[in-house]
C-alpha cells in the first residue's frame, strides 16, 4: 500500500457523508465534551469530524455516550498539548496531528472501518486499546513524526506503516488477529520496541520493506524481544 493508494483511502473515507466539523474552543464551563459552549455552540453528534485548536481547556471528557461513530479527529496548527479521555468512540476515518505539540489520546478507539492516522506535524500518543476489525494505516510524507501505542490492542485487521515510525510499548499493539501482518513499506517507516525490563514474545508476520527492495527500520529501546 503506497502513499498514493494511502492519500485515496484517506479522501474516500472523509467524504462519506460525515454530519459537519466540530471545533473545539473550550468556551465552556467544564471540560465535557457534551457541553455545547465548548464547540462553539454546538455540541458533536455521530458522524462528526471531531477538530481540537487553540490552548484553552486542553483535557478535554468525552461524556458522549460510548462508541459513537466520528468521522475522524484533528488536530490543528498551532494546537496546544491536549490530552483527551473519557468514553471509548469509534472512528471511521482518520487521527491527525498538524501542530508541532505532542497529543495524546487515552480513550478507546474503535475501527469502525480502516484507521489512518497521520502524525505530520507532532507526534502523536494513543494510549487507548483499540478495538474493531479495520486496518491500522499510518501515513505521511517521508519525515513524519511518531506514534506511540501502549494499549493492548485486539482489531483483527492489518498494520501497515508507509513513513514514520511507530514506538510499541506493550507486545500487544499490533492487534491480536492470528492472521493480521505488520507491514512497513518504506526506508522512513521504523519500528521501535520500548520492552521494559521484559522478554516480549511477538507472534506476528512481520514484514520490513516489503515487495521494493525497501529496507524499513527495528529498534530495540529497552529490554528484549522474541518474534515467533
Amino acid at each position: 500500500m503506497n502513499l498514493k493508494i494511502v492519500l485515496g483511502l484517506l479522501a474516500s473515507v472523509t467524504m462519506m457523508g460525515y454530519a459537519a466539523e466540530r471545533t473545539w474552543t473550550g468556551g465552556g464551563g467544564d471540560s465535557q465534551w457534551s457541553t455545547s459552549a465548548n464547540w462553539g455552540g454546538t455540541a458533536p453528534a455521530a458522524g462528526d469530524t471531531l477538530v481540537f485548536a487553540g490552548s484553552t481547556k486542553l483535557s478535554p471528557v468525552n461524556d458522549l455516550p460510548a462508541g459513537t461513530v466520528f468521522g475522524g479527529i484533528a488536530f490543528k496548527s498551532g494546537a496546544g498539548a491536549f490530552t483527551l479521555s473519557g468514553n471509548a468512540v469509534s472512528i471511521q476515518g482518520f487521527v491527525t496531528n498538524g501542530s508541532s505539540s505532542a497529543q495524546t489520546i487515552s480513550f478507546g478507539i474503535d475501527l469502525a472501518g480502516p484507521l489512518v492516522v497521520l502524525p505530520a506535524a507532532g507526534n502523536l500518543i494513543l494510549a487507548g486499546p483499540i478495538t474493531g476489525t479495520g486496518n491500522y494505516v499510518q501515513a505521511g510524507a517521508l519525515g513524519a513524526k511518531t506514534v506511540t501505542l501502549s494499549g493492548t490492542n485486539t482489531f483483527t485487521g492489518d498494520f501497515i506503516v508507509t513513513n514514520g515510525t511507530v514506538v510499541a510499548k506493550n507486545p500487544n499493539v499490533f492487534g491480536n488477529a492470528t492472521t493480521n501482518v505488520v507491514t512497513f513499506e518504506s526506508n522512513d517507516a521504523q519500528l521501535q520496541l520500548d520492552c521494559g525490563s521484559g522478554v516480549w514474545q511477538i507472534a506476528k508476520q512481520l514484514r520490513l520493506g516489503p515487495d521494493k527492495g525497501n529496507t524499513g527500520s527495528l529498534r530495540l529501546i529497552t529490554g528484549e524481544y522474541e518474534i515467533l
